[in-house]
């Protein structure tokens, strides 16, 4: 697997509000073709939001919180 390039850009992905659904899909591709596998390698996200593999990050907070977020492809 070729080092994979992120498409979404990093930043902030912009504020969800307690129990209101949201989902946004985090994206990056490989050269090579391969399959892009998406994890939380640091921070913690709000209780009610996952990521899945598949770098959708999608839930309904439950909670107000400020969170500090690194994915990373794999």
């Amino acid at each position: 697997m070729a080092k994979p390039v992120w498409q979404t850009a990093s930043g902030n992905l912009g504020t969800k509000s307690e129990g209101i659904y949201f989902s946004t899909q985090l994206v990056a591709t490989d050269a090579d073709g391969d399959t892009v596998n998406y994890k939380v390698i640091s921070g913690s996200l709000p209780a009610g939001v996952f990521l899945g593999t598949t770098g959708m990050l999608a839930g309904t907070p439950t909670a107000v919180s400020y969170t500090h977020l690194r994915a990373h492809e794999t």
